[in-house]
Parts: structure tokens; C-alpha cells; sequence
């Protein structure tokens, strides 16, 4: 008897504690119905003022003391291809796999919900390294690139209406984003002139001032159709294409020098020098070669082709003295493999890792091809 005592009050408690939040929602829509009879105008006012305020902020410095001491960035929860809304935004570690540390924080994207509502996510889709050491990452949606300054962690790219992803970023010797100009770019109407049938262009994007700072069209080779993956100090293009008959080919290209080589596999990365490039063959293979010399050197199988999807997995992430790299797995799992000795070591759960820059890592300038700003 005692213990159905005690479980009755408990229910009387608990009727009486939800009808005091029913009395309050009575009050609010019987304040909301009097304000639609007397003044519409006025129940639109109130209803988009309430969500200005209750809407999520996109912080403007998520690091006010910078980014973390860490080499290697990453995303935390799921990989870049699978929609989760309560993901963990960014994580960090040291390539010995300690020290690690992940962090949540809203992200806009661009897009409005009912009452203008932003939609707001918190996945920072394939994280980049930009050469000068800035983070630069990638969201769902119409604005759907940022950058994160390394020494002051301010976030720049909420105007850059100019990317459309996901997909990694890719870069110049001097940080800039390599955007393609397709006409889904708010980009697209001011450089259509410059378009070329038998090349796709992309521009030469400064995310902290939203200006484009120079072109750079890549040929259409192959009956395929090529899109950067990211510029070497001493002038040659990295890029990728993709078909069902041919599957993932890759684009070495040097425009000044005339030069150009196309050969099977995806996720292709320069090291930080522009001397070596690694990819994925399409065996699943993480290789390594040097850029001028076409002698692959498979370090460790990182994919079953037949099994498992490796198309989709982000470029490996060079060290900045060029000895190893970290990569993930379609498991969601990390690695760093050393690519002289071929030695791998575990850093745990985590997808599309990226290897810091040791600094201010510049190339030689770009003539400036053409300017303007995004409107």
C-alpha cells in the first residue's frame, strides 16, 4: 500500500506540474488569437521578432584564442555523404593520436525555414588545412564555405556566395579557394565571358574579402570533365574527373610548361612542397609518387573497391616535411602511414583528416586575370 501511496503522489505531482505549462500555452494562444483579430500586421511582427530572437547565432570567432595547438583536424561524427543534424562540428589531435578535443557550435546555411527561420546545422563537412595554416571547411546548403583564421579563430566566408559543395577544398600556393564557376555560382554571370567549351573554370577565391583574384581554367581531357584539387608552389594543377565507364581519373597539369597526365585513381593531394602527390588507385591503395616522376609506390590498402565505397573519401593529408600522411577509412576510422617505411599507427574514430601546415607556406603570385566582388 505504501509503495502505490507514494507512486499516486507522484502522478498528482507530475499532472499538476504539466498543467501549469498547459495553462501558459492556453494564455499564448488566446494572446496570439486576440492579435490576429485586431491586427494581423501586428501577429506578423510579433511572430518574426520572437524568431530573431530565439534563432541560433553562427558564432562569429568559435575560437577566441585561436585554433587549437593540434596537427591534425577532423570530423568528429558521421562521414561527409550521411545527413546528421546534432553531428559534432570539428575535432583535433596530434598525430600520435593524443590530446584530442571536439567541439560543437551552429552553422547557417544560407537557407530560411517558416517566419525566415535560418536552417542551422552543425557539421563541418571536409576540413581543410589552406597553406597559410587557416581552416577552411565546407556545409550544407546556398552559402556553403568557411574559413576560420589559425591565430585569431574569426570566421570569414557567410558572404562568399560562390561555392557549391561538398566536396574538399582546394587551393592556390597563397591559400585562395580554387571555386569552380558553374551557373549554380552567384559568381557565374560575371565571368561567363571567360568561359571555354573544351575547359571548366574555376576562380581564384580570397575568402576573407569575398574577391576573386585571377582564373584558372582546366582542359576537358578524355571526354571527362575535370574540377581542381589544388595548385603546387611551382605551377601545376592537381585536378579530378569521374565517369561510370572510365571511373576516377586524375589530371596532372602544368599550364606554363605545357605538360599534362592523366591516370587512373581519386583523392589526389600535393604535399606541402609541391614535390609529391599521394592518391587512391583503383584497387584502394593509398600511393605515393613523385610529381615530375611516374613511379607509384603503394603504401597501405586503404578500401575494398568490390566492397566498400572509396570514391567519396577525402584526400589524404600530408605532414608538412613530407615523411607521412594521415588518411581515413569508409569505416570512419583514421591512420597515419609513414611513406618511407610503409609503418602505420591507429589515431581512432574520426572521418577526412588533414595535416596542418607548419606556417606561411606561399608561392610565387598570380597574374590577375580578372576582379570582382560577390554582390
Amino acid at each position: 500500500m505504501g509503495i502505490l501511496r507514494h507512486l499516486l503522489d507522484f502522478l498528482m505531482a507530475l499532472v499538476l506540474y504539466l498543467a501549469q505549462f498547459l495553462w501558459v500555452l492556453i494564455v499564448l494562444a488566446g494572446v496570439l488569437g486576440l492579435l490576429a483579430l485586431v491586427c494581423p500586421g501586428l501577429l506578423w511582427l510579433s511572430l518574426t521578432a520572437w524568431v530573431r530572437l530565439t534563432s541560433p547565432q553562427e558564432p562569429a570567432q568559435p575560437f577566441p584564442e585561436g585554433l587549437p595547438d593540434r596537427e591534425i583536424v577532423f570530423m568528429p561524427d558521421a562521414g561527409p555523404h550521411e545527413t546528421r543534424w546534432d553531428s559534432r562540428t570539428l575535432g583535433f589531435l596530434h598525430p600520435d593520436g593524443s590530446s584530442r578535443l571536439e567541439f560543437t557550435f551552429p552553422l547557417l546555411t544560407g537557407y530560411r525555414l517558416m517566419f525566415g527561420h535560418p536552417e542551422a546545422v552543425s557539421k563541418a563537412s571536409y576540413p581543410r588545412w589552406s597553406p597559410q595554416g587557416d581552416l577552411v571547411f565546407i556545409i550544407d546548403g546556398r552559402l556553403s564555405v568557411r574559413l576560420i583564421d589559425g591565430r585569431t579563430g574569426r570566421t570569414y566566408g557567410q558572404d562568399c556566395d560562390a561555392f557549391e559543395g561538398p566536396a574538399p577544398p582546394a587551393f592556390d600556393p597563397q591559400g585562395r579557394l580554387l571555386a569552380e564557376l558553374d551557373p549554380r555560382s552567384a559568381l557565374y554571370e560575371a565571368y561567363r565571358a571567360f568561359q571555354r567549351p573544351e575547359a571548366t573554370l574555376h576562380a581564384r577565391l580570397d575568402l576573407r574579402t569575398c574577391r576573386v583574384h585571377g582564373l584558372l581554367h582546366i582542359p576537358r581531357l578524355e571526354g571527362l570533365t575535370f574540377w581542381a584539387d589544388g595548385e603546387s608552389p611551382d605551377g601545376w594543377i592537381l585536378a579530378s574527373g569521374w565517369s561510370a565507364q572510365t571511373g576516377g581519373r586524375i589530371l596532372l597539369y602544368h599550364p606554363a610548361r605545357g605538360l599534362q597526365e592523366v591516370f587512373p585513381g581519386s583523392g589526389p593531394a600535393f604535399s606541402r612542397d609541391g614535390a609529391w602527390l599521394a592518391y587512391y588507385d583503383p584497387e584502394g591503395y593509398l600511393v605515393v609518387r613523385p610529381v615530375e616522376a611516374p613511379r607509384p609506390q603503394r603504401l597501405v590498402r586503404v578500401f575494398d573497391p568490390a566492397t566498400e565505397q572509396g570514391g567519396w573519401l577525402a584526400p589524404p593529408g600530408w605532414s608538412p616535411d613530407g615523411t607521412r600522411l594521415v588518411y581515413g577509412t569508409p569505416q570512419g576510422r583514421m591512420f597515419v602511414v609513414d611513406r618511407r617505411t610503409g609503418q602505420v599507427r591507429e589515431l581512432g574514430p574520426g572521418w577526412a583528416p588533414d595535416w596542418r601546415p607548419s606556417g606561411d607556406e606561399g608561392g610565387r603570385p598570380h597574374a590577375l586575370e580578372n576582379a570582382g566582388r560577390i554582390r
